[in-house]
């Protein structure tokens, strides 16, 4: 009885960082040979699905950067080596990404300004897809894990997955700076149920996962309440550097 009644009342829904792989192996310790969609995987020990894949799980590994894509090709990945975005900047073809702390990007991502101005900066040139293509030129007709680390291009990603494409759970770095990502998953038929780090566990609406009364206060001020406050602490990082 007073095991429910914490379940009801005080069990977490956010956690720290080096808790998550144990929660999700908690999560999908039922779930055998499951598919996984890892986007922006980067190498083989930092991957979220590199413990699934060693389990027998099933996917695909997506990372811009050559010399991660080998080492994930290596390690047993079937790799995509490009960027996944929205239908409209898909129509490019081909996009400039930048790197920087070596040919394995320390640093990376789409857009320049977001790179530490001290890091000296290379350029490549990198394929573009949707995510719809992604999982249609790899016979993938469900997820059971859909991880998404893409430093500010979340809601690229998620432009072009269907609402009724069953997804177990979407694991996707937001640093609750904004409510766009949460806003996007919303619509697509989505809940946010727990956080991990700077991630976010986000659940179709039907699915039953308990979020306790303090769970959802918690989850609400990581989200909205505070916010503003973190937003303007990331802006003034950003205009000191």
């Amino acid at each position: 009885m007073l095991g429910i009644i914490f379940d009801f009342l005080l069990k977490p829904s956010v956690y720290k960082a080096e808790s998550e792989d144990a929660l999700l192996q908690e999560y999908f310790s039922g779930t055998n040979r499951g598919v996984f969609c890892d986007i922006g995987a980067n190498q083989p020990e930092s991957a979220v699905s590199y413990s699934f894949l060693k389990k027998g799980w099933s996917g695909i590994a997506v990372d811009p950067i050559p010399a991660n894509a080998n080492l994930l090709i290596e390690a047993g990945f079937d790799v995509y080596c490009g960027a996944v975005t929205s239908s409209k900047y898909a129509e490019k073809g081909l996009t400039t990404f930048f790197l920087a702390g070596g040919d394995a990007g320390r640093k990376s991502s789409l857009e320049s300004e977001k790179i530490d101005p001290h890091l000296e900066q290379i350029e490549i040139e990198v394929p573009l897809i949707t995510l719809y293509d992604l999982l249609s030129n790899h016979n993938i007709k469900k997820l059971d894990l859909l991880a998404i680390d893409v430093e500010g291009h979340e809601v690229d990603v998620l432009d072009t997955l269907p609402s009724d494409f069953s997804v177990g759970l979407i694991l996707i770095e937001d640093w609750a700076r904004d409510l766009k990502i949460d806003h996007t998953l919303t619509s697509k038929g989505y809940k946010r149920v727990r956080r991990t780090g700077y991630n976010s566990w986000y659940v179709k609406k039907a699915v039953n996962f308990n979020v306790s009364l303090w769970g959802r206060l918690h989850l609400l001020a990581k989200l909205k309440w505070f916010n503003p406050i973190r937003k303007r602490r990331f802006e003034r990082k950003k205009e000191k550097s």
